[in-house]
């Protein structure tokens, strides 16, 4: 599956973004990326992304994994990989469809978004 944009780049404040359709399918992983031109170089701003699934079409909602980062790590190199500062995580799943939202928490507006990907493997 193709990267979605969730959330467009702009100034935002806390929020709980749209809902994201997660096909159904075999096992794999869906990974959520924040996009964000000034995060990554601003140590002062920090970003907790909950991730909250339903298996019924919304009626439910449940936590599923989450997240928190703290800005200005554009630079350092993790894992032998120079980072974008950017927050993103990745989580697998058992196949089954489902469709997700992500409460976001930041500290202070900012302009950023959010991208969601199911990954092949």
């Amino acid at each position: 599956m193709a990267v979605v944009t969730i959330l467009t780049n702009a100034l935002r404040d806390s929020l709980t973004s749209p809902v994201f359709a997660v096909p159904g399918g075999g096992p794999r992983h869906i990974q959520l990326r924040m996009t964000s031109p000034t995060y990554g170089a601003d140590p002062a701003l920090s970003f907790a992304l909950q991730v909250d699934q339903s298996l019924d079409g919304g009626a439910h909602w449940e936590h599923w994994f989450g997240v928190t980062s703290q800005g200005g790590s554009a630079g350092q190199v993790f894992r032998g990989v120079v980072s974008d500062g950017l927050a993103d995580v990745t989580a697998s799943f058992d196949g089954a469809a489902r469709q997700i939202r992500a409460v976001i928490t930041v500290n202070t507006p900012f302009v950023w978004g959010l991208t969601g990907e199911v990954l092949a493997t």
